[in-house]
């Protein structure tokens, strides 16, 4: 009996995937365990879009609908319909990287968008520092991950041109600039991925960083060009600045490791492995990271992805 019911489950389970979105709620009439079935609230309120994804009818620009409203609720800011307009440019990218688990990206970046248009400094340093401080963030596949950030530089290269408010547009370009760099400094912590990458691949990534970083400090340092006390209020530039110089990369972590400290790497990448049901045994395998162009007016011989062709 108890055979059967677990099979009965595996049914349902199987066919809750594949039946249409549209058609959930009159599947959640036929019976109680139907509605707890075909109910999405706690997928949504867990934020688990990887699954949602899975479900035939859902699509990435619900998914956005969705995010888009829960910042929106948080912030009491009326509905801006051109940013997910602007971001479903990006459809390809976004699905991959709700596959992959890294949809905290797109928040972050939705939050960012919606607080910049609304000169809320308040909010963004804020979400800056929640960023900054969060421990556990989820970085499974490097080249999906790769896929994710290249989001953020598109975004940062087509949409944030603003001819008719110069002073906005630096806004924006600051804001996304610095989202961009906390990301890929989280990513450079965690050891056990950057011990089984390309050391090349690494190294390129981490000091374009620090160059960029360099960069925007010199030009925070032009008290011109941030002047505008209506867009870039004191405390929050040196907010910025702050939060800058704790962003460079340590690029000799990205050295090749001693023999005890290599161990050490493959021991957690074993562990990591396992917890990801990869596999049950550690295989070495050097991942090749392609060098993101980061917020820069050069291209570095982009292949229209949003990384370079430098592998």
């Amino acid at each position: 009996m108890t055979s059967s019911l677990l099979i009965e489950d595996d049914i349902l389970d199987y066919l809750k995937c594949h039946i249409d979105f549209g058609e959930y709620e009159k599947m959640k009439k036929v019976s109680v365990k139907y509605r707890k079935l075909f109910d999405l609230s706690p997928l949504i309120y867990s934020k688990s879009y990887d699954k949602l994804l899975y479900i035939k009818g859902i699509t990435v620009e619900l998914i956005l609908k969705i995010i888009d409203s829960n910042i929106r609720k948080k912030y009491r800011f009326k509905k801006n319909k051109q940013i997910i307009k602007k971001l479903m440019k990006y459809e390809g990218l976004i699905g991959i990287a709700i596959y992959n688990n890294c949809s905290f990206v797109i928040e972050y970046l939705m939050d960012i968008i919606y607080n910049t248009s609304k000169r809320k400094c308040e909010n963004i340093k804020n979400t800056m520092l929640d960023l900054y401080e969060k421990e556990n963030l989820y970085y499974r596949n490097l080249d999906m991950f790769c896929s994710t950030l290249t989001i953020i530089t598109k975004y940062f290269k087509n949409d944030t041109d603003y001819y008719y408010n110069e002073s906005l547009e630096l806004l924006y370009k600051l804001n996304i600039g610095a989202l961009l760099f906390i990301i890929v400094k989280k990513f450079s912590l965690y050891s056990y991925i950057i011990a089984n990458t390309s050391q090349s691949s690494v190294i390129n990534l981490f000091s374009m960083q620090n160059k960029k970083i360099d960069e925007y400090l010199a030009n925070i340092c032009d008290e011109e060009l941030y002047s505008n006390e209506k867009y870039f209020k004191k405390y929050y530039i040196n907010t910025i600045v702050y939060l800058m110089k704790t962003l460079y990369i340590d690029i000799s972590a990205a050295s090749p490791a001693s023999p005890a400290s290599a161990a050490s790497a493959a021991s957690a990448a074993s562990a990591a492995s396992a917890a990801d049901n990869r596999s049950t045994s550690y295989i070495p395998c050097i991942h090749y990271i392609p060098c993101i162009y980061m917020i820069t007016d050069e291209t570095y011989g982009t292949c229209g992805t949003g990384v370079t062709d430098d592998i």
